[in-house]
């Protein structure tokens, strides 16, 4: 009586540990962030500095080559490249992989501030970005209307709009592109100028010499303490035509005087449109540490609210948005899995002929997946298409140690022995066989985690997920199956003759008996086993040079992007020409029903949206949204192909083209 008490107790024990793992496993998948990929860091730095009205060759000589010369003397520095366009330097600073990419940054920005003398007073001081996957747009929206013109609508997008989206939780920065930009410009009469006796010298330095309101202490009267302030800056067109740029005849000469003051627009460097009409385009990027997924729902919702709060005023478009294409992505692989599951489940009823046996091995697989959620968390993965594809590959060899667990009792039951007896005795047996086969297997799958590079921070997520997986399935083969089976009265099952299960047994009978005459023969011709082997490894060497290599494998995303460039100093008109007809051929080669958008961005992009789109006059891009793949007969791929072809009959004209 003592025993069974004792065996029940460990029995409802093990069965507590295997619910308390479960609870475990699911909190950790309810904490899990979904994302398209890993987090990877690529030892990259921009370098963006501006020099307004400066052409490409004065970018080159007056700021690019000083910029070069102090990023060349930083550490683990692998390789800098340079680009010089219209008021616009890039740099790019390479450095080997494994490097503190923090550490390389704060030495770029000491190295610069060496050599901030040598770039001329008027540059901006450089801007220095990381390269940094999240630093990508997850969404960008256009926005129209048909009561604002331009130059309202991108203010109301400056004043109103940006602020709600920027106090967003996860949302790293707001960009708008498109758009006239407001600019007061200072034109000067010649000849007021001459009669007064000023010298543009003397206007450009009274209007340099005003700042922005400055702090000026703080005054104690009466019990009170009062912040005081200096309001110098400009705050009125009325203002600006006050300033004294000169004295005369004991008088005040003021700008109004010698020159014209205008509230304007500033000089068209852009244009951007969709669907062939001029648009607002705002796009969204994520911090570092906030999770895509969540970000564009939080953008989503907002979004949403914002288009009927000014429904009288303006509409939007949401042309990209990320999580789309993740959960869609995530969503495929994980229907991938179930069914691999399902297939799992199906070899394991053929060969077992026991729905019993094959669910008791088949509990496995959910559960080292699940538990696995929970390291996952502890170690802080996320739910991507490189964690759910080392999963999946793991279906198939979660079930292997429960297999050999369950034929061992099985064998023993068959001699007679008792259930409890022969679930200890059996999984004893081969304990030590299984574990060794599970860290061979981690053998193969751990190294990953030390390959430095770009591989080694992509597959890093497959690696572990595999070698969680596995470590799992082993815990489960050598408690959860003996404890199962030890509770099974009946494991050994006469079937019917005539029954499924029955022919199953005879077919599996004449496989075996196929493959032992096999076996026997290639024991009787082992020269020939041998040669045959060597000559197919040899073939199989010499085959690989034939075989197509990328980093990713293609996939149908609904995207064409095409970047082009005219040759330099081609004008923003020019470029725009040839932007329309490239937009005029994508309607005519895709019919209507499968384009969702077409997007087009010409000319300079502004301040450091530049880094992510065109940066000079001639130079435009175009991006067009297909529908989803289900929802139309041609692929992506096809349509790239036919207007490559038509890009190859423009002249004038590099460019690049994927889907």
């Amino acid at each position: 009586m003592n025993l069974a008490s004792t065996s029940v107790r460990r029995s409802i024990t093990f069965i507590m540990i295997f619910i308390g793992l479960l609870g475990a496993g699911l909190f950790g998948l309810s904490q899990l962030g979904v994302d398209l990929y890993p987090d990877i860091q690529f030892p990259m730095v921009f370098i963006v500095t501006q020099l307004e009205g400066a052409g490409p060759e004065e970018m080159e000589q007056l700021v690019t080559e000083p910029i070069e010369q102090a990023v060349s003397r930083v550490k683990n520095l692998k390789k800098v490249t340079s680009s010089s366009s219209s008021g616009m330097s890039f740099v790019t600073a390479e450095f080997d992989w494994g490097i503190d990419l923090h550490k390389a940054e704060t030495d770029l920005r000491r190295m610069l501030e060496m050599y901030e003398d040598f770039l001329p007073e008027d540059a901006t001081d450089p801007f220095i970005l990381a390269l940094d996957p999240s630093a990508q747009p997850v969404m960008f929206v256009t926005f129209t209307s048909d009561i604002l013109n331009s130059y309202d609508l991108r203010e109301l997008l400056e004043e109103e709009i940006e602020p709600r989206l920027i106090r967003l939780d996860g949302v790293g920065s707001v960009m708008i592109q498109g758009g006239p930009v407001r600019q007061i410009r200072v034109e000067v009469d010649p000849a007021r100028l001459l009669q007064s006796g000023v010298t543009v010298t003397q206007i450009v330095a009274a209007l340099s010499s005003v700042r922005d309101d400055q702090p000026a202490g703080r005054v104690e009267t009466g019990g009170m303490a009062i912040n005081v302030r200096v309001e110098s800056a400009f705050h009125s067109v009325e203002e600006i035509e006050q300033l004294v740029v000169g004295r005369r005849n004991n008088g005040n000469i003021l700008l109004r005087d010698v020159a014209d003051i205008i509230d304007g627009e500033r000089e068209h460097l852009n244009y951007v449109r969709l669907n062939g009409e001029n648009t607002v385009v705002l796009f969204a990027m994520r911090r570092a540490d906030a999770n895509t997924v969540n970000v564009c729902e939080t953008l989503q919702q907002e979004i949403d609210r914002i288009t009927e709060n000014y429904s009288d005023r303006l509409s939007s478009s949401i042309i990209w948005n990320q999580a789309e294409y993740i959960n869609d992505s995530i969503s495929n692989l994980s229907g991938t899995g179930v069914k691999a599951f399902f297939i799992a489940i199906l070899v394991l009823l053929f060969f077992l002929r026991s729905l019993r046996s094959s669910i008791t091995v088949g509990i496995s697989i959910p559960m080292s997946i699940i538990v696995t959620f929970a390291a996952m968390y502890a170690f802080g993965l996320d739910i991507n298409i490189i964690s759910l594809a080392g999963l999946a590959l793991a279906v198939g060899m979660l079930v292997d140690n429960s297999i050999v667990v369950l034929e061992s009792i099985f064998r023993r039951r068959e001699k007679g022995e008792k259930p409890r007896e022969a679930a200890v005795n059996g999984a004893k047996e081969v304990a030590m066989a299984i574990t060794a086969s599970t860290l061979t297997t981690l053998a193969v799958f751990v190294p990953v985690l030390f390959v430095p590079g770009i591989a080694g921070q992509l597959f890093r997520d497959m690696s572990l997920t595999i070698s969680f997986s596995l470590l799992v399935s082993l815990f489960v083969a050598l408690s959860l199956i003996p404890l199962l089976t030890s509770k099974m009265k009946k494991m050994i099952r006469e079937h019917r003759s005539g029954s499924i299960a029955d022919k199953t047994g005879k077919l599996i009978t004449a496989l075996e008996k196929r493959y032992n005459k096999t076996v026997e023969w290639t024991v009787n011709h082992r020269k020939l086993v041998i040669l045959s082997t060597i000559g197919f490894f040899i073939f199989s060497m010499f085959m690989i040079q034939f075989v197509d290599t990328e980093f990713m494998p293609e996939d149908d995303e609904g995207f064409i992007t095409i970047d082009y460039e005219r040759s330099v100093g081609t004008n923003l008109t020019e470029t725009d020409r040839t932007a329309r007809k490239i937009e005029d051929a994508i309607k005519s080669m895709i019919p209507e029903e499968d384009i969702f958008a077409i997007y087009t961005e010409v000319g300079e992009g502004e301040g450091i949206g530049a880094i992510f789109g065109t940066s000079s006059p001639s130079e435009g891009s175009i991006f067009v949204r297909l529908v989803k793949v289900t929802e139309r007969e041609t692929g992506a791929e096809e349509y790239t192909e036919m207007i490559r072809e038509y890009l190859k009959t423009i002249p004038d004209i590099d460019y690049t083209i994927g889907s």
